[in-house]
Formats: structure tokens, C-alpha cells, sequence
């Protein structure tokens, strides 16, 4: 489902598809930043933690999402590239996550290890089960290997078998390594603690279209309707122009702010679901919930040099307008897909000048991307870390240069218009 994309102007469209070599540029550069630096060739896993001159902190146990993050970006990268280097990364990524981050007893994985592949965070979590699974079914789809997907679908069932909430819909959040209940469930020190999010259940139903495009079955097709319908009828707030980002077990509001970030790339993981699923009536909804929300963000959230900032206060309506790394990447593609729905310049123009934007006061040519933007007065402590994989920067570089080159073997078929250059 796409805009009338032969109506748009050639020339705005052709230098926009210009830009594609330079994603394609920053993905293998990225690629080359974390075979370099985040490999742990004694132990066998990644670093934990990479610090700014490069040096990797020993220390730092490496979280599942980081390790789940760098599997599921070596398999994409390697499958749109064709780059041959790129696959042993892919299984050494594997095979690292499946050696040390399972638990063979309980079932699910652990939250992190040390270096040594000792267990350090038990707890279970579902943001966690998914990004596993996120990435398992990225490898199985490059390597064919049946390992990854058994483990993919065996997180799978964790999730619907001890996170799904039968009674009122949706997931918890965490639990103890043995199935118990945990005091305190939130998935880091920034959130609050409520029994389920947004945020979960975004990356869970992102999961799960990455796993239905991989194998679809009867009960994964389920899981992701629900999902989706869910987004559609309770995580976006009825004005349809923000997420609700925390929750009582019954799915009352807990929200304190919005996400500008999570918003608008709510938007383009919610369509993508939908047309992943290929459900006639979700899509249209989903499509149009995409183009609010990044509708929404361009408005109130965006900067004059093409920045989003970090998020709002629903009290006081105060911004908070920090320009973190992820949320220029998001934000790049949230505008980028909604150009596409819609054919409107404003948002091409707004993908456009978010890139400009991550080039100039994001990416550290000296490392990797920066925490925050050079504009920020202050960094985050490290390159890499629990938290800061290759996927938001690396997925965007890959979104970016699929959908440019779609347009423009769909597009770039004649001369500017008048006026146009």
C-alpha cells in the first residue's frame, strides 16, 4: 500500500534517491566499526561494552539485547548486501546467544552475562524473549539453519505461554529466572515500573512479523493480529497522535509523557506488521495510524535543523530536547514511510533533512554514532554498550537504501518538471 507516487515531482524524488549510496556508505562502515571493535576473539561473545577511544570494559556483562541486536543486524546486513563477510558474524552471533544466553532449565533467556558466559542477570523479560527471537529469524532466513528457527519458535511459545496475559490481553513485562513474580518489573532505570508497556509490546509484535515473514504458522498469524489490533484499539491514544506508554494490568493509562521517538517509530513497525500479515482491514488502519503518528512528531517534535527531540511531559507540555542517536534513525524512517503512504514532500523533505542532520551532528567518523548529537553539550559514556547496538543506525541505513532504490526502479523514468532542479 503506497501513494500515488507518479504524481510527486522527478527532480525532489531523484535527489532524494540519490541519497541511497550514502546509506549503503554508513551501513558497511557501521558493519566495520563492531567487526573491529565489539568482537571478543579470546571468549568466544562481544564485548559488553566498548568504551569512546575504542577500548573494550571487561567488566561490563553483555546484556541479550545488545548480543540479540548484533545477530539480527550481521544477518540483515548480510542478506541485503550479498557482503560475505558479514555471515560468520551472523553464526558466531548465534551460537553465542544460544550457548550462553539460554536457560536450558526454565526455558526463555537470561538478561545478561559475564564474559566468561556466567550467568549475571537471570531475570526473564519479555522485551528480551522478543529481541531474541527478532534475531534468530533474520539468521534462519540467511543461513537456513534449522537451529535458529527451533529456538526462535521455542521463545515463541515462552512468550504465549508464560508472558501472555489470557485474562485481559497482552504481556507482562518480567519475571524471576524460575517463573516467579519479580517486585520490580521495569526494563530499565528510565521506565516505570507497570505491568506492562508500549515498549514491549511494540518489539514483540516487531518480532513476530520478523518471525512470520521467516516461517507463518496458524498460531504466530493469531499472535500478531492480536498484536497489531492491540496497538490499533489501546496503545494509541484515541486522538491517534501519540502512544500510552505504560499500563495497569487492565490497560489503564499510566502515561506520565510522550515518546517522540517510540511514536514515530511505532509507525512504520505497526504498517509493517500489517502488511507482513497481509490482513485487508489492518492494513488500512495501520497505515493510517502511521501517518498520524509521524504526522504528529514532525509538528511538535522536530527542530529547525531536522533533529526530533526525545520526549514530551504531558503535565506541563515541557520538551525534554535531547537529540538521542536512535531516535534521529527512527525518525528518518518513520518520515521516510510516510512519504511513501502518502506522496505528501513535507515528509520526504523531513526524512531528508534527518539525515542531513545525523550526518552532521550524529555520526563520529572517529567511532560510531554518537549518544547524543554533537548539540547535546554532553555524550554518552560509551561507542558501544547495553543498551547501543547496530540496530537502530544500522536498520535505518538498510531501510533507507531498500525503499530508495524501490522508488526509484519504480520512479525515476523521466525529466524534471518545470521548475524543478
Amino acid at each position: 500500500m503506497t501513494a500515488d507516487l507518479p504524481s510527486l515531482k522527478r527532480g525532489r524524488l531523484a535527489r532524494l534517491y540519490s541519497l541511497a549510496p550514502e546509506f549503503d556508505d554508513e551501513l558497511r562502515r557501521i558493519a566495520t566499526w563492531w567487526l573491529e571493535h565489539a568482537v571478543d576473539h579470546d571468549k568466544g561473545g562481544y564485548f559488553g561494552e566498548v568504551d569512546l577511544s575504542g577500548r573494550p570494559v571487561h567488566e561490563t556483562p553483555c546484556s541479550i539485547i545488545l548480543a540479540a541486536r548484533i545477530l539480527w543486524f550481521f544477518s540483515a546486513a548480510a542478506s541485503h548486501t550479498g557482503d560475505r563477510r558479514f555471515i560468520p558474524q551472523a553464526e558466531r552471533a548465534r551460537d553465542y546467544l544460544l550457548s550462553v544466553f539460554v536457560d536450558e532449565g526454565h526455558g526463555g533467556v537470561y538478561w545478561s552475562v559475564d564474559r566468561d558466559g556466567g550467568v549475571q542477570n537471570s531475570r526473564k523479560q519479555a522485551y528480551a524473549q522478543a529481541f531474541a527471537i527478532y534475531g534468530l529469524a533474520a539468521c534462519h532466513r540467511l543461513t537456513g539453519g534449522r537451529e535458529s528457527l527451533d529456538a526462535a519458535f521455542s521463545l515463541f511459545d515462552v512468550l504465549e505461554e508464560r508472558f501472555h496475559d489470557p485474562e485481559h490481553g497482552g504481556y507482562w513485562e518480567a519475571f524471576a529466572r524460575d517463573w516467579s513474580p519479580i517486585a520490580d518489573m521495569r526494563l530499565s532505570d528510565k521506565d516505570d515500573d507497570a505491568p506492562k508497556s508500549m515498549n514491549t509490546h511494540l518489539h514483540i509484535m516487531e518480532a513476530y512479523a520478523e518471525l512470520y515473514r521467516t516461517r507463518p504458522t496458524p498460531a504466530l498469524e493469531g499472535a500478531l493480529r492480536r498484536l497489531i489490533t492491540l496497538h490499533l484499539d489501546r496503545i494509541i491514544a484515541p486522538d491517534g497522535r501519540r502512544l500510552r506508554l505504560f499500563f495497569s494490568r487492565d490497560w489503564k493509562d499510566l502515561s506520565r509523557t510522550i515518546s517522540l521517538g517510540h511514536d514515530v517509530e511505532a509507525g512504520w513497525l505497526l504498517f509493517d506488521a500489517a502488511e507482513t500479515l497481509g490482513d485487508k482491514d489492518l492494513s488500512p488502519r495501520a497505515a493510517r495510524a502511521a501517518v498520524s503518528l509521524a504526522d504528529a512528531v514532525l509538528r511538535t517534535g522536530a527542530g529547525e535543523r531536522g533533529e526530533v527531540f526525545n520526549e514530551k511531559d504531558l503535565a506541563t507540555d515541557k520538551i525534554d530536547r535531547s537529540r538521542i542517536w536512535w531516535v534521529q534513525a527512527e525518525a528518518m524512517v518513520g518520515f521516510m514511510n510516510a512519504f511513501e503512504l502518502t506522496g505528501e514532500q513535507r515528509f520526504a523533505d523531513a526524512a531528508r533533512a534527518s539525515w542531513g542532520f545525523i550526518r552532521r551532528y550524529v555520526i563520529d567518523h572517529a567511532g560510531e554514532w554518537r549518544g547524543l548529537s554533537a548539540l547535546d553539550g554532553r555524550a554518552e559514556p560509551y561507542w558501544a554498550g547495553p543498551w547501543k547496538a547496530c540496530y537502530h543506525n544500522g536498520r535505518a541505513m538498510l531501510e533507507m537504501s531498500a525503499r530508495l532504490r524501490r522508488l526509484g526502479a519504480a520512479r525515476l523514468d523521466g525529466e524534471p518538471e518545470k521548475g524543478e532542479r
